[in-house]
């Protein structure tokens, strides 16, 4: 079971074009995995706001996670 995103986790902050389930489940089709919260070994955080300074945000520039906007997850779905 490959897909696109396979191997990657995501968590999403924000409010995004889309209800958060929507967004949700087009990652977990193309193979990636959902995560509710940042963390270490997280791979992406999906943002709203480039330039966010939520709690999430914050967590993930600290712990180096990739910040993407939901245009460069839209990309890399293709």
């Amino acid at each position: 079971l490959g897909g696109k995103l396979a191997g990657g986790s995501f968590c999403i902050t924000g409010a995004l074009s889309k209800p958060r389930k929507d967004v949700e489940s087009e990652i977990e089709r193309a193979g990636g995995e959902v995560k509710s919260s940042v963390g270490r070994g997280l791979t992406y955080l999906v943002m709203a706001d480039s330039s966010s300074t939520s709690s999430k945000a914050e967590k993930a520039r600290k712990l180096g996670t990739k910040c993407i906007s939901e245009a460069d997850l839209r990309k890399m779905i293709g």
